[in-house]
């Protein structure tokens, strides 16, 4: 089992991106940041030509409001995931 932390930042919307509306989009920047975990099976037994698999759990803490949220927008938030994005 692996810990590690985590921060994202990017642009949530639902507007078509153009040159008249580029500027403002970009103001509009939301972040996040976390901790997560990973657990990898390496070992398969008699199927020991399969790649390690891995299981992960992250578990964000917005640092800014999402868009269309209501007051209370501090919940609890969780992603499971298989395998490693890098």
């Amino acid at each position: 089992i692996n810990g590690y932390l985590f921060a994202d930042i990017g642009i949530i919307s639902n507007e078509n991106l153009n040159k008249d509306n580029i500027k403002t989009a970009f103001s509009e920047l939301r972040m996040d940041a976390g901790v997560g975990i990973t657990y990898t099976f390496k070992n398969w037994g008699f199927l020991e030509t399969i790649r390690p698999f891995t299981i992960r759990l992250d578990i964000p803490v917005f640092l800014n409001r999402p868009p269309a949220s209501d007051e209370d927008f501090l919940q609890m938030r969780w992603l499971i995931g298989i395998n490693r994005l890098f």
